[in-house]
Parts: C-alpha cells; sequence; structure tokens
C-alpha cells in the first residue's frame, strides 16, 4: 500500500517524519496495525530517507496474543480447580478427627465416659485426642474412687446406726 505525504495515515506522516514505531490505525476495511520504520544511513553514508510500512489486520496480529491469554486462563483454572481439590481433601483429613472429638466430648458431657478416639499420629490433634482420652479414664476413676468411698461411709453410717441402737435399747 502507498501512502502520500498529504492527508494519509498516522503511520505514513510518521515515516515522512522520519520516525519508526507502531500505530493501530482504522481502514475501510477494519482495524490494523501499522509498523514502520525509516532508512537512516550508516556512518557517513545519510541514506536515501525511505520508509517501510507493514501492514497487518488487528486480528490477525492480536490472534497469538489472545490464544496465550486462553491458554493462560485455562491453566490458571485447572491451577485453581486443582488446589481446590487438594484444599478439600486436607480439610476432610483435619476436620474428620475433630468432629470425632467433638462427637466425645458431648457423650462425656451427657456422663457417657467409656466413649474412646481412636488416635494415630503426633499432630496436635492427636495429641488432643490423647489428652481427652486420658481425662476420660482420670475422671472414671475419680468417680470409682468417690463410690468406693461413699460406699464405706454408707456401710460406716450404717454400724453407727447398729450401735446406735443396741445403746438405747
Amino acid at each position: 500500500m502507498l501512502f502520500r505525504s498529504e492527508g494519509g495515515s498516522a503511520a505514513a506522516k510518521a515515516v515522512m517524519a522520519g520516525q519508526d514505531g507502531f500505530t493501530e490505525e482504522v481502514g475501510k476495511k477494519g482495524d490494523f496495525l501499522a509498523g514502520y520504520v525509516t532508512e537512516k544511513g550508516y556512518g557517513p553514508y545519510k541514506g536515501n530517507k525511505w520508509g517501510v510500512i507493514v501492514l497487518q489486520d488487528a486480528a490477525t496480529a492480536s490472534a497469538a496474543a489472545t490464544e496465550l491469554g486462553w491458554f493462560i486462563a485455562g491453566i490458571g483454572l485447572l491451577v485453581a480447580l486443582i488446589s481446590a481439590a487438594v484444599a478439600a481433601i486436607v480439610a476432610k483429613d483435619v476436620a474428620a478427627p475433630l468432629v470425632e472429638a467433638v462427637d466425645v466430648m458431648e457423650a462425656v458431657g451427657n456422663g457417657d465416659l467409656r466413649r474412646k478416639l481412636n488416635v494415630q499420629g503426633d499432630d496436635e490433634v492427636a495429641r488432643m485426642g490423647r489428652a481427652l482420652n486420658q481425662m476420660t479414664d482420670r475422671m472414671q476413676s475419680t468417680i470409682r474412687t468417690i463410690r468406693e468411698h461413699a460406699m464405706g461411709v454408707g456401710a460406716s453410717g450404717q454400724q453407727i446406726d447398729r450401735k446406735s441402737t443396741r445403746l438405747n435399747s
């Protein structure tokens, strides 16, 4: 495509001014990119002041960038889905022992001291489970001791009552 110096496109005007660069322009057939460069010579040779303008349809010129953008978006979506799946699995593995611990604590709160946690591992949740099991064991032992002492006090009270009855008769 030949441009004249009067009027013409921004690229033609830039070449006539001796500039290099690119512009995005609108023509009769749609948007296009215009890249331009002028010949400036070398050393003592001053050149002929020639210029070259290359035109390309904007959609064609940006197709590779658009394709790359969709590729990056697809990879990003894939990474997000994989991350969400891994997070869900990890959350389930962490939450399951906590849910079991809450169930045992509720049972203990309702008086069932026979419930125990199945503890595996050495992480914080496992340490909490072992502590909960130890707590219920100690509570059972304390209640057993209190019952034994209560039965002893009851037996002693019966003995005192019998002796008191004999003394009064």
